[in-house]
């Protein structure tokens, strides 16, 4: 959450909840137990972030049996790149942040030839397990009671279904290239602050020849790197939270809503894609 900041997701939500009335006009998300799953930068996108807060409520009985359409509802008053996917009624004890018992992240890029995905994906597996994370995170201005989390699975594998076009296929390097995306994804109980953009760097690196796969077992020894290790922390727009577990808690959607959801995404879709070929017009005039 981003204090005295309007262009934010969360911003966003609060304006759409007060135009469809489910919270009054001038509340505070303090005054309505508002919690959330998971933090992110500007630029990272998520597609399982998990908020909670009291909404104006419709008591079911024999004649009205449905809950309000949240998603529908409140879906009408976002912008198209902000969508309520699902919803659930849970009981006044519950915390969207403290309630998760795993957090899945994707980051994904692009195979140009330069990386060596089988190096990449043994420097990834050595992030599994409690370990300290101090050398993989930006430590400055937040409040943490330990740098120590775990990380339940930690692997990279190709990504379905993406690639470039051929016209576009134009570099090469040492390794097997195809234009092909991958994805990390790693799953943890809880994240530090730019904890995965920073391993993803660390992966980069290992992938370019530049450090050892070795080299994740070193950063996370303080012993044998007491100081956080020189890098770049890596691009924010690759990165997706991609899922909150909350153990057997399933979201609810109408099939109606639901439809109109995917009916949504698909136009999107449609509209990246025809900007991708009017790119692609435009490269092709200066090659």
């Amino acid at each position: 959450r981003q204090r005295e900041v309007e262009n934010t997701i969360e911003a966003k939500l609060f304006t759409a909840l007060k135009n469809c009335r489910l919270i009054p006009l001038d509340a505070d998300p303090s005054e309505l137990d508002y919690s959330r799953c998971g933090r992110t930068d500007k630029g990272v996108s998520a597609a399982g972030q998990v908020v909670a807060l009291r909404l104006r409520y419709q008591q079911p009985d024999r004649e009205n049996p449905l809950l309000y359409d949240y998603p529908t509802m409140i879906n009408r008053f976002l912008p198209d790149d902000i969508r309520v996917l699902g919803c659930k009624l849970v009981d006044s004890e519950f915390n969207a942040r403290f309630g998760a018992n795993k957090r899945h992240y994707k980051y994904f890029f692009l195979q140009d030839g330069t990386y060596n995905i089988r190096e990449m994906e043994e420097a990834a597996s050595k992030f599994v397990g409690l370990h300290n994370f101090r050398n993989f995170c930006k430590t400055g201005g937040q409040n943490v009671q330990t740098y120590e989390r775990r990380i339940y699975s930690s692997s990279i594998k190709m990504a379905a279904g993406r690639k470039l076009p051929p016209t576009l296929r134009a570099l090469s390097g040492p390794f097997d290239y195809s234009g092909k995306f991958y994805e990390f994804n790693v799953i943890g109980s809880a994240f530090l602050w730019h904890q995965v953009r920073c391993m993803m760097a660390v992966l980069f690196q290992v992938g370019k020849g530049v450090l050892p796969a070795s080299a994740v077992e070193k950063y996370l020894d303080l012993a044998q790197q007491p100081n956080r290790p020189s890098y770049t922390m890596a691009n924010e727009e690759p990165l997706m939270l991609y899922e909150c577990d909350f153990g057997d808690m399933e979201f609810e959607i109408e099939g109606e809503a639901k439809d109109k959801i995917v009916a949504h995404l698909e136009r999107v879709i449609q509209m990246q894609e025809t900007r991708t070929c009017l790119l692609e017009q435009v490269w092709q005039s200066m090659t």
